[in-house]
């Protein structure tokens, strides 16, 4: 009985986290791969350009 108390506790504890925080870490993530995109086009231009 004590752990599942405790378990539930915790529990209640982390699920609003990160349902604050999984907006901003989606952003993150759509921010990594458009930039990720974004300079591996640029190195394409390049290659070609030198080419």
């Amino acid at each position: 009985m004590i752990l599942a108390a405790t378990s539930n506790t915790e529990s209640q504890q982390f699920e609003p986290d990160w349902s604050q925080y999984t907006p901003a870490a989606i952003l993150v993530a759509i921010l990594a791969i458009a930039a990720y995109l974004i300079n591996s086009r640029r190195l394409e231009k390049m290659n070609r350009q030198i080419q």
